[in-house]
């Protein structure tokens, strides 16, 4: 009798341990699937004007070579993230191969801001006064929402991306090369 009782307790531990179990892990897949799919809202979206930095960002995908933060896991997650911009103001998001948001976005110019004149014969602007791009992303998913201070290579094929103070992405480094298709982890050696 003293035994059966033990082995029904231990059945009971067991089965109310396994079931926590199932409740973490449902919690988890939860939560990672909210973070992927969140949907919250965004402003709408506005046209941007076409200078030569909205036609840059708003060419194939710009991708998240490097991602620069105090949490290393967040560092190490966000790469791979990509945006496609629109010159209508809308953009996706996503990372690696899945598609994971949607937003409005808007560049602004300090307002010390020069006249850009695009060369017709290469594409490059021609040198003009210095100034300071802000970009401001309001994605469906509020995790996502964030505003940075730009800057372009010559080319206009790499960005550098830093978080602005009273943002989210307040802290943050990113440098984002601009690919013609979605990354694969193969193409940054993670496979």
């Amino acid at each position: 009798m003293k035994h059966l009782f033990t082995c029904a307790i231990l059945a009971a531990s067991v089965l109310l341990t396994a079931g926590c179990q199932d409740d973490r892990e449902a919690g988890a897949a939860d939560e990672r699937k909210e973070a992927a799919v969140s949907e919250g809202s965004f402003v709408d979206p506005q046209p941007q004007e076409k200078t030569a930095e909205v036609l840059a960002l708003c060419r194939d995908h710009w991708v998240f070579e490097y991602y620069v933060a105090d949490d290393r896991q967040a560092s190490l997650f966000n790469r791979g993230r990509w945006y496609i911009f629109q010159p209508d103001g809308t953009f996706v998001s996503g990372h690696w191969e899945e598609q994971t948001a949607k937003g409005s976005w808007q560049l602004e110019y300090s307002r010390d801001r020069t006249v850009v004149v695009v060369n017709s014969e290469t594409g490059q602007p021609y040198n003009g006064k210095p100034y300071e791009l802000r970009l401001h992303l309001d994605s469906n998913n509020d995790r996502e929402d964030a505003s940075y201070i730009i800057a372009f290579n010559p080319l206009m094929d790499i960005s550098s991306w830093t978080g602005m103070p009273k943002s989210q992405a307040k802290g943050i480094a990113i440098k984002a090369i601009n690919l013609i298709d979605r990354p694969t982890k193969k193409q940054f050696g993670l496979e």
